[in-house]
């Protein structure tokens, strides 16, 4: 959701832009996702909370995320497995070193975690009325409302809006 503009993707911009507002209107989002709607794509809310994590910034450290869930780095190692067998994320040595793996979510991740803000939100085609410019200047200012908050500064670390 925050971080690196895609270039040319109306859509995928759009629904970046419409999960920044739901983050807005809703700050503990991964509670306000039914129970339901998590079963119909088989994620756990803890899976659910890590694909919100990454929202499509630059990979993040395993031991970033576990701090941002509060969690020990060796229960973070199972859910990634089970998100990365999935293909919903891919994990990797950091460059510069690998004994820290990071994680970034998939195409295929994005688009679970947009159908679920969706099912719960509503459509991003409420944003169909603006144009790319307009859509990337709401972009860059939510991304930065998000970052100033303090739900951004406690899971967001290391954000480049």
């Amino acid at each position: 959701m925050c971080g690196d503009l895609p270039q040319d993707d109306g859509a995928l911009l759009r629904d970046q832009v419409w999960e920044l507002i739901v983050l807005l209107a809703n700050p503990s989002l991964s509670s306000a996702v039914p129970r339901g709607a998590l079963r119909t794509v088989d994620l756990t809310r803890a899976q659910f909370d890590i694909l919100l994590l990454l929202d499509g910034r630059k990979p993040q450290p395993m031991n970033v995320l576990a701090e941002s869930m509060g969690c020990d780095p060796s229960w973070m190692t199972s859910v990634v497995d089970g998100l990365e067998s999935r293909g919903l994320v891919r994990r990797r040595s950091a460059l510069g070193d690998r004994r820290v793996k990071v994680v970034e979510v998939s195409e295929a991740g994005a688009a679970v975690r947009t159908k679920l803000v969706n099912r719960s939100f509503g459509s991003a085609a409420k944003l169909d009325g603006l144009g790319p410019s307009e859509l990337r200047q709401l972009h860059d200012l939510l991304s930065k409302i998000v970052v100033a908050s303090p739900r951004g500064r406690m899971s967001h670390g290391t954000v480049h809006a």
